[in-house]
């Protein structure tokens, strides 16, 4: 964990692999898949940690701003919880990447292995499945829950692509091997890693002009 920018790091939690992690915006109340593969949570900034659930195969998880809506990728689906990881209901049954939720959590973008991404306008009650044709790596909701982004792969080559309608259609942002993505709160800017570059600067995308 860091407090000053990522210039110094202090450990917190268990020791072993911890593979995936979001926070809420004071950096409070912290979610993870920590080690076994468990969901972990944090609400004193990673000091102490609770398991949630017993689900053993989590791969990534998003959290709203109040703390309270986890949705987490799993190997054999998309698992949401309105009460901070305590309960769960499992509204996709396919084998789920990466996830991520605007800030209210009313919208989530699932990206599974499938090749398809999934889209929720009611805080992961019901996912609708968009764009079917590719091999997904990264993906991002915007502050305002108004633009979607994610990234993929093909072959040796890859892209950006961003959604202004839930994820009907989309647009092409830019072109490379993208392996993650990071941004802004409402994707004026994205980072995005690649697998031949250093993390670079891309394309912005402003809500607004678009």
């Amino acid at each position: 964990m860091s407090t000053d920018g990522g210039v110094t790091w202090t450990p917190v939690g268990a020791s072993g692999q911890w593979v995936a992690m979001a926070a809420t915006p004071d950096g409070m109340t912290v979610v993870a898949v920590g080690p076994g593969y468990y969901v972990q949570y944090s609400t004193d900034g990673g000091a102490n940690w609770v398991q949630r659930g017993s689900i053993t195969n989590y791969t990534h998880v998003a959290i709203s701003a109040d703390g309270k809506r986890i949705v987490a990728a799993a190997n054999d689906g998309v698992y949401v919880s309105n009460d901070a990881g305590v309960s769960w209901q499992k509204p996709v049954a396919v084998s789920a990447y990466r996830v991520a939720m605007s800030p209210s959590g009313s919208k989530v973008l699932a990206a599974t292995l499938s090749s398809t991404l999934y889209v929720s306008v009611n805080g992961g009650v019901n996912f609708l499945a968009r764009e079917t044709s590719r091999s997904w790596s990264g993906v991002r909701v915007s502050a305002d829950a108004g633009v979607l982004v994610a990234s993929y792969t093909s072959g040796v080559s890859g892209g950006m692509i961003y959604s202004m309608d839930d994820g009907i259609t989309w647009t092409q942002l830019a072109t490379a091997l993208y392996a993650a993505i990071a941004a802004t709160p409402n994707l004026d800017i994205l980072y995005a890693t690649s697998s031949n570059t250093t993390p670079i600067q891309v394309a912005g995308l402003s809500r607004y002009t678009t």
